[in-house]
């Protein structure tokens, strides 16, 4: 898939670990996608995203969103899923 002239596209998931946002992780690595998936691991759990290991599209941080952070490369779309 070619978003913004670049071949592939990366998307952020806050909440990646929660029900949605995993489905989420799944649905883009499915259609090509980059994915940065970012939890803090408080009501979602590793385990949801236990079938993704050794994905190489997807680099999960655990994170606390109201904690200032970066991600080292530009992102095309975030999906705010964090609670």
């Amino acid at each position: 898939m070619s978003v913004l002239g670049r071949p592939s596209a990366t998307v952020l998931i806050t909440g990646a670990a929660g029900f949605l946002g995993s489905h989420l992780c799944d649905y883009f690595l499915k259609r090509d996608w980059h994915v940065v998936g970012i939890d803090n691991l408080l009501t979602g759990t590793a385990q949801n995203l236990a079938h993704l290991a050794g994905e190489a599209r997807l680099r999960f941080l655990q994170k606390d969103v109201t904690t200032p952070f970066f991600v080292d490369n530009p992102v095309d779309l975030v999906l705010h899923f964090a609670s």
